[in-house]
């Protein structure tokens, strides 16, 4: 994928002024490695990954972070997250890498969970090479992406959920979600959506105990690393209501949890004071409140 070089500095104020302005945008000082293959599952699907860093083995080991993209019509896309994965690597020095998950078409539930999971091994099988903290892996979501983030942290040490691809020797634990536009209770919220139904392979009333198995809501429980939620007040897509129950849950239960609700926001989380930089700097924020090690970055 051919990216356009600018100035780090360019970057980060094109990002703020208007994201649109830095699409297909490559801050100088970062290494980005487009559609590097991590497994090959059986059905002959190739998982990828888009990585972005700005040393590959500083001195100091960094957080890693796994970013999920969206829905994109139920098709693979054929980039994503770059903006976000360019800032988080640029400003907070994390490693960053976006993976592009199984669609309907190439599995359905839990075949993407899977993907996660096996992404979250294949870093730590990395993590000498390229200075990763074994014990500070991210997983963040966007929308359809937040569903896998969630249920990834949700589901830390479940083996019923490794699925393949290899690196069994590593843990796929995850010790931070971050949740965009979040996707929480499928029974719900989403019964009814034809996108969830292929993701599912059936509706909700075919099959309400899987529908209730893919529900982030249903797995939150004790012990949970920490969850960053953001979410737009007048979302239409994933009711905002969902998310406040999500975090009253978490809470509940000693989850160290923060939800940030944009008011006058959408699904796309535009709205009055609310644009892909500041929650990016909400997002950087929150990693650096539990993280505390993360490599210095250009803030």
């Amino acid at each position: 994928m051919l990216m356009h070089r600018v100035a780090d500095d360019a970057f980060l104020s094109g990002l703020k002024q208007d994201a649109k302005m830095v699409t297909w945008a490559l801050p100088e000082s970062l290494t980005h490695v487009y559609h590097a293959p991590i497994a090959m599952h059986e059905c002959g699907f190739n998982l990828l990954v888009d990585l972005y860093y700005r040393d590959k083995r500083p001195a100091a080991s960094r957080p890693a972070l796994i970013f999920l993209h969206d829905w994109s019509g139920g098709n693979q896309p054929r980039m994503c997250g770059d903006r976000q994965s360019s800032y988080l690597a640029l400003t907070e020095g994390l490693f960053c890498a976006v993976l592009y998950y199984r669609q309907p078409e190439d599995g359905r539930f839990p075949a993407a969970l899977h993907d996660v999971k096996c992404a979250v091994r294949w870093l730590r099988s990395v993590a000498g090479e390229y200075s990763i903290a074994a014990d500070q892996i991210i997983v963040m979501g966007s929308s359809a992406g937040s569903q896998w983030a969630a249920l990834a942290a949700a589901t830390n040490g479940s083996k019923g959920y490794e699925g393949a691809g290899g690196y069994d020797n590593y843990s796929s634990d995850v010790n931070m979600a971050v949740l965009l536009s979040g996707v929480y209770d499928l029974v719900g919220d989403f019964r009814d959506w034809e996108n969830v139904r292929q993701i599912m392979g059936g509706t909700c009333d075919e099959m309400p105990g899987r529908y209730h198995e893919a529900s982030p809501v249903e797995h939150l429980h004790p012990g949970m690393p920490p969850v960053l939620m953001i979410h737009g007040e007048q979302d239409k897509g994933c009711p905002v209501r969902s998310a406040i129950a999500a975090a009253a849950k978490l809470k509940s239960l000693d989850v160290p949890c923060e939800l940030v609700v944009r008011q006058g926001a959408g699904h796309d989380l535009a709205g009055p004071g609310s644009t892909l930089y500041s929650n990016l700097e909400v997002v950087g924020r929150f990693i650096r409140l539990h993280f505390r090690c993360a490599a210095d970055g250009v803030r």
